[in-house]
């Protein structure tokens, strides 16, 4: 997520500042988008209150202002083969470059050139044709005549088949972002930003506790936004428990929109502490981009049910509280969890966890909040950041059922 064109990250939020309803306005692009128009004729903010009225989300002026920052300027085209050119490769021999025929809008040309990033080239290669690999093997040797060659002559083979093409701008020039099917739905991080935001003001105004949003990771395509609500609930001999939500949204590829509800625990001393949050399965709710928008309304409408998970949180950790440490055994499930996930955590991520348990800096004479905080460190990736989040919620869940 780092690597996207626009990326920012916001910490340590300072005197959060609220926002007024009539602000929302500017999230939704309901002039260009169809979508966008859906959105607010479903969720209208005139059921929120008059644009005068304080949404209940503190720090909403924060993440409207770092959203700004990489809300870059995006173009969708929905293009068969028959209507794009191939060009070539870029000088790192990495991203294809594509040549978009039809005429372009405001463009002063009628072609659109643009240079693919991210997985988008990957995409490209193995969905439509399978040949990722036999391209990167030419590339490597220096082999463009059977590259051309190939492409164009299944380019044309496949002609009519149609997506979507998410293109995105900086410094003057395209870059190719995704591909998605037809039937893919943009629900695009403003929308995930604008619903959320009206979410939990709905969620407050009926007697839940307010939000507010803590920290940030934001880039042109992605978000991942953590929210914590004021309540703290002591448990005894063991630390204080807070509630969160973890919001994440992408607009490429297959991913989903979700909330996921999520805890932190510190020390009565406020020295350590950690995060952890359960299975994506026991989300608030999960958003395919191919979902109807009476779908969202339905999905949002489970955030009734937040004050019962809160109840089942408390229960779950004063069963933990009652355990204090991790056993020797415990710390060795920790080690294998961390150690064994080859998907989700890199080499060198795991060798920093490997250094804390080999060199006995995390041991069992330990509590269970200070090995947690100790281990927290060993990467600063947000997408591995969060699954040992969700490590951490499967070591407890599975120590409490021994």
């Amino acid at each position: 997520m780092e690597n996207h064109l626009y990326y920012r990250t916001i910490k340590n939020i300072n005197n959060p500042e609220n926002i007024k309803i009539g602000e929302l306005k500017h999230l939704l692009k309901k002039e260009i988008s169809d979508l966008d128009k859906e959105i607010h004729e479903a969720f209208p903010l005139e059921v929120l209150g008059d644009d005068e009225t304080v949404l209940k989300v503190n720090g909403a002026n924060a993440l409207l202002k770092y959203f700004s920052m990489v809300d870059a300027k995006k173009i969708d085209l929905i293009r068969t083969l028959e209507n794009i050119e191939y060009i070539g490769f870029d000088e790192q021999n990495k991203n294809i470059i594509l040549n978009f025929k039809e005429h372009f809008p405001n463009n002063k040309e009628d072609n659109l050139k643009a240079t693919g990033v991210y997985e988008f080239t990957t995409t490209f290669l193995d969905q439509l044709f399978e040949i990722n690999k036999y391209i990167r093997f030419c590339l490597k040797n220096g082999y463009r005549d059977p590259i051309r060659e190939n492409l164009e002559y299944l380019m044309e083979k496949k002609q009519d088949v149609e997506k979507q093409y998410r293109l995105i701008e900086k410094n003057n020039k395209w870059y190719i972002r995704s591909l998605t099917s037809t039937r893919y739905n943009n629900y695009d991080n403003h929308i995930a930003i604008y619903l959320v935001l009206w979410a939990f003001h709905r969620y407050a105004v009926n007697g839940g506790d307010p939000y507010t949003f803590t920290e940030g990771y934001l880039s042109d395509s992605e978000i991942r936004l953590y929210f914590e609500t004021a309540k703290t609930i002591k448990i005894e001999g063991f630390g204080e428990l807070h509630f969160g939500a973890l919001i994440s949204n992408s607009e490429i590829g297959e991913k989903k929109f979700s909330l996921e509800l999520s805890y932190r625990i510190t020390d009565f001393a406020k020295k350590y502490y950690f995060n952890a949050l359960p299975s994506l399965t026991d989300s608030i709710f999960q958003i395919q981009h191919g979902a109807k928008i009476s779908t969202l309304t339905k999905r949002l409408e489970s955030l009734n049910s937040i004050e019962n998970t809160h109840k089942d949180m408390v229960k779950f950790i004063r069963n933990i509280g009652e355990i204090k440490k991790l056993s020797a055994d415990s710390l060795y499930l920790l080690y294998k969890k961390m150690t064994n996930n080859t998907r989700q955590l890199s080499t060198s991520t795991k060798n920093n966890f490997k250094e804390l348990y080999n060199e006995n800096i995390i041991n069992n004479t330990m509590t269970i909040i200070e090995v947690f905080d100790r281990t927290k460190e060993i990467t600063i990736d947000i997408d591995e950041r969060i699954q040992i989040e969700r490590i951490y919620h499967e070591v407890l869940k599975e120590i409490t059922e021994r």
